[in-house]
């Protein structure tokens, strides 16, 4: 699996994230996704530029399973804080394939929808197994 292909299967080929690094341990693919810095950002409340105030990393809970290895996901994004001291305004860099406030990708409702075609699985055990509520996969 290349690189395009990755980019693919996180819908991430036409967004402004790129993979940064990607090496393979056994039958995991460790990949790394981070955002492209953009040249100059402006505050949408007063319009000073915002800074940079350091990167997070995000390690979601998903199992991609993909060509055979499981896909390992680190994110890094950056925090960024607007300069004009009066304002107070702050934000995270979004990413596009991953839900907002949740630890897992767009890509886990599907394998969850996947899973329920076995009719041997409860809806707690494949809660389990996607690191959800059994509510959210139910």
């Amino acid at each position: 699996m290349n690189d395009h292909t990755i980019a693919q299967l996180l819908d991430i080929a036409y967004s402004d994230s790129s993979i940064t690094d990607i090496h393979i341990d056994g039958h995991t693919k460790f990949i790394t996704v981070s955002k492209n810095i953009p040249h100059d950002l402006f505050c949408p409340l007063c319009g000073s530029r915002i800074h940079s105030k350091g990167q997070f990393k995000r390690h979601p809970n998903d199992q991609i399973l993909q060509d055979g290895y499981l896909i390992d996901l680190t994110v890094v994004g950056r925090r960024w804080k607007c300069s004009n001291l009066d304002c107070s305004y702050t934000c995270t860099d979004r990413f596009d394939f991953l839900e907002k406030r949740k630890r897992t990708s767009k890509i886990i409702p599907l394998q969850i929808i996947m899973a329920f075609k076995d009719i041997h699985l409860t809806c707690a055990q494949i809660a389990r197994r996607f690191h959800v509520s059994d509510t959210y996969a139910h």
